[in-house]
């Protein structure tokens, strides 16, 4: 939560990581269901 880029990168990583597995994060629910 600081306002220094240390700050911001420390806060990248669990945000980085919903943008980029937000595709597979958010397929693996609604999908198991309806493929299975």
């Amino acid at each position: 939560m600081p306002g220094p880029p240390s700050g911001t990168s420390h806060t990248l990583p669990p945000y980085a990581p919903h943008h980029r597995t937000g595709s597979p994060w958010r397929r693996p629910l609604p999908t198991p269901p309806q493929l299975i």
